[in-house]
């Protein structure tokens, strides 16, 4: 773990409340503690593969250790930190330290959370049959899911036609003055043209795949865990 990984990691020791840490830890199960931290540690490693992978063809020059480091610190961010800021600080932190557009990195998170909501999307339609869920619950996530999918849909075309949309707002920012800002849209459009990983069908299908595979360890680790609780309280004598 880099510096900032380490400062990080002492800032939330300080926050912890050590006590009910230690009572909760001293109740816990302790093989299926360590097959929840391990569950955890390697799904990020894989999630940082996959974040790596999104700035292809130049992920070469990335340490896959270096986005782990840093996808951990903008996990502990969005923890703490309203409106998912999080993404926003691992962006500026992989410019600053491996030298990559943070246009670029945003546009990453951007698409690797769009990803991440078609697959709620596919997993919601697959477990409707059999897993019943509240009302509330299932609008806001299709609500949530596709506005995310439609982004993630808008940031292909985008990355398909750079020049148009460039053009186009180049115009506008220049008949009209006070549309300045578009040319913040304009640094955003061009990052998402250097986006290839979203157009290369190899690069989509190891992603996909890779995505699957996290889903899988995880509910696997998930149902191990519940398992385990359901053993528990039912006792011996049950």
């Amino acid at each position: 773990m880099d510096g900032s990984g380490r400062r990080a990691s002492g800032w939330a020791a300080c926050w912890a409340q050590w006590p009910l840490v230690a009572a909760a830890l001293w109740r816990a199960n302790l093989a299926l503690l360590l097959l929840v931290v391990a569950t955890f540690l390697l799904t990020n490693w894989v999630k940082a593969v996959c974040w790596r992978l999104l700035f292809y063809p130049e992920q070469g020059k990335l340490r896959t250790a270096r986005c782990h480091s840093i996808l951990h610190i903008g996990q502990l961010a969005n923890s703490v930190l309203p409106l998912r800021l999080g993404e926003l600080s691992r962006a500026y932190l992989l410019g600053e330290r491996e030298g990559v557009s943070k246009a670029l990195a945003l546009a990453t998170a951007v698409v690797e959370k769009a990803m991440d909501s078609v697959k709620l999307l596919l997993l919601m339609a697959a477990l409707a049959p059999w897993v019943p869920l509240p009302p509330w619950l299932r609008r806001s996530s299709l609500i949530l899911s596709a506005a995310l999918a439609t982004g993630l849909v808008a940031l292909i075309w985008v990355a398909s036609q750079p020049e148009r949309i460039m053009a186009a707002l180049n115009t506008c920012s220049q008949r009209h003055p006070a549309l300045t800002p578009l040319r913040i849209a304009n640094r955003l459009v061009e990052a998402s043209a250097r986006l290839q990983a979203v157009r290369v069908t190899g690069v989509q299908l190891r992603l996909w795949g890779l995505s699957l595979w996290i889903w899988a360890l995880a509910l696997m680790a998930e149902n191990r865990v519940l398992g385990g609780r359901s053993a528990r309280s039912q006792g011996p004598d049950s």
